[in-house]
């Protein structure tokens, strides 16, 4: 089956608007590479089609190109991602500001696989609140733990980065695609390769969901240029969504991580990783800010300000560690 018309199609469906590339790239760095690739070559013989493919390709979505060769799963992942920064330095919904609080709520399942842990499976419904400083304010219910809440918090945020953010960390970054890249350029590292430190890099940040509009635009669009990337449709409780994976190689065994964007707004949906010790994934349910902590949150931690187990009737559980009971 010849794939080109159907990929060609997707690639001019999802082309952002000349505005929004404008925010993303320069319209003469998108020029001089218009320029570049559409300048004569030398003829030569038998010229594999799926380069001819890469380079129509990236003219119709007009972003930079690093190498010349570019396989149709990577125009697909440049196009995908260059439509989702479009999204996102469009979107004009509330921005987190300091003395306000980013909600989160999370389902999040982990599966491991015998001889890890026995194989057990662990599910987690969590409630947080992040600050402007990073701190963290949550609770957390397990249904294998007679639903029994766990009350924590910390606000020793420490020193942010990269991999650790916190939304004022995260409001300092570029918000130009280039500049993203070259920011990042010189502080990943601890990967088999520098794609994909700069992949885990700009995936941490996506995943943190503290990055503002336009730097989540800088974001995706710096992840358009990381060789490796692969982006495919899905479907998360009835929403269009992209996810943007990477198979990164671990000792004996390969792990494939990925983040899912919904499609509509550019934000984080789900985050997931696979390998043959088992699975995690953690859905984000609600995102949203607010001006304070919920009434209940605030009596709680006055009650116990270094946290607490507490039963559905609201009495203290027994115990501690993973089997506390009531």
């Amino acid at each position: 089956m010849n794939d080109a018309p159907d990929l060609l199609d997707r690639l001019a469906d999802h082309r952002p608007t000349d505005a929004a590339l404008d925010r993303l790239w320069s319209p003469e760095r998108r020029a001089a590479l218009r320029e570049r690739l559409t300048e004569p070559r030398p003829v030569v013989r038998r010229r594999p089609r799926r380069v001819l493919l890469a380079a129509a390709a990236a003219l119709v979505v007009a972003v930079p190109v690093v190498h010349e060769v570019v396989a149709p799963d990577a125009a697909q992942a440049r196009a995908d991602l260059t439509a989702l920064a479009a999204t996102a330095a469009a979107d004009d919904g509330p921005v987190l500001a300091p003395g306000q609080y980013l909600h989160v709520r999370t389902h999040s399942e982990q599966h491991n696989r015998w001889p890890r842990e026995g194989g057990e499976t662990y599910i987690n419904d969590r409630d947080a609140w992040i600050g402007w400083d990073g701190s963290y304010t949550a609770v957390e219910t397990r249904p294998t733990r007679d639903e029994i809440a766990e009350w924590f918090r910390n606000e020793d945020t420490g020193k942010p980065s990269i991999h650790d953010p916190t939304p004022a960390f995260a409001a300092t970054l570029p918000t130009d695609a280039e500049a993203f890249r070259a920011y990042l350029e010189p502080r990943v590292s601890g990967s088999n390769s520098h794609e994909e430190a700069l992949y885990s890099a700009v995936t941490s940040l996506i995943r943190s969901q503290y990055l503002p509009p336009d730097t989540l635009a800088a974001a995706l669009g710096a992840l358009a240029d990381v060789d490796g990337v692969r982006t495919e449709d899905v479907t998360v409780e009835g929403r269009e969504a992209v996810r943007i994976s990477y198979d990164r190689f671990v000792v004996s065994w390969v792990s494939e991580d990925s983040v899912t964007v919904d499609r509509a707004t550019a934000q984080p949906l789900r985050d997931e990783n696979r390998s043959l010790q088992g699975s995690y994934r953690s859905d984000v349910l609600e995102r949203e800010v607010v001006d304070a902590l919920p009434a209940e949150v605030t009596a709680v931690f006055a009650a116990h300000p270094d946290g607490v187990l507490l039963c559905p009737d609201g009495s203290e559980a027994v115990g501690g560690g993973d089997v506390p009971h009531c």
